[in-house]
């Protein structure tokens, strides 16, 4: 059921609005069922307005309410939010920030020599698709290479220190900034965050005993932190 909204007229400013009288009609029945806390809302046409109402609908025998204009505004306002993967520029931005993270830990005195190591020719780019995945991208790194499971391998027993944890997150805080990567606060707050995370996780399997279950999947890192994993610990 539609109810048009009657227009009124105002003498002056700060003055109440001047309301024809009327008989009651199922307008106001339905308004007193649908806001049964507001006073005289059916004798009151001013209410309608007061509450930004513009249409009442029944439904399955309760009164609704539509709020018109706080709808569209809602619908204008509400932007999907990009996730991280997308705001930081796409594969092309990973790829970038994976070669300047390379790059920035050769160049480091402490963490040159286990990346100076020859290691698989396309390091960096599986390094590039294994972030863009953390960050809401593709699932490449997973298709190609075993997910988490297969990362974590190559670095299980091998008996890093725990100060290299530290000198990889400069080196990666420092890479973004070489790669042109957003200078948003939040943003790099959770690269940060994910990277203080995940350097903890890798050193945690450096001991020579440590084994590395199967089928771990790639964890998953949005603005709100990482998202939960049934292989938590």
């Amino acid at each position: 059921m539609t109810i048009m909204v009657r227009s009124v007229t105002v003498r002056h400013c700060g003055e109440r609005p001047h309301l024809r009288s009327r008989s009651p009609s199922r307008t106001d029945r339905t308004l007193r069922a649908a806001f049964p806390h507001v006073p005289n809302i059916g004798e009151c046409r001013a209410g309608l307005f007061v509450h930004g109402l513009a249409r009442c609908s029944d439904r399955r025998g309760t009164a609704g309410v539509d709020i018109r204009p706080l709808r569209r505004r809602r619908k204008a306002d509400v932007v999907p939010r990009p996730s991280i993967f997308e705001y930081a520029g796409g594969e092309r931005a990973f790829l970038a920030l994976a070669a300047a993270h390379h790059a920035r830990c050769l160049q480091d005195p402490v963490l040159n020599h286990p990346f100076s190591h020859p290691g698989h020719p396309q390091h960096v780019e599986r390094l590039a698709s294994y972030w863009a995945e953390v960050f809401g991208g593709p699932p490449r790194y997973s298709q190609s290479c075993d997910g988490q499971s297969g990362m974590l391998r190559i670095h299980a027993g091998s008996g890093a220190e725990p100060a290299l944890g530290a000198r990889f997150v400069t080196c990666f805080v420092r890479a973004a900034d070489d790669a042109g990567l957003p200078d948003d606060p939040a943003f790099r707050q959770c690269l940060r965050t994910y990277m203080e995370w995940a350097v903890q996780d890798v050193l945690s399997y450096a001991p020579p005993e440590a084994t590395v279950a199967l089928e771990m999947t790639v964890p998953r890192w949005s603005w709100d932190g990482r998202e939960p994993n049934r292989f938590d610990r």
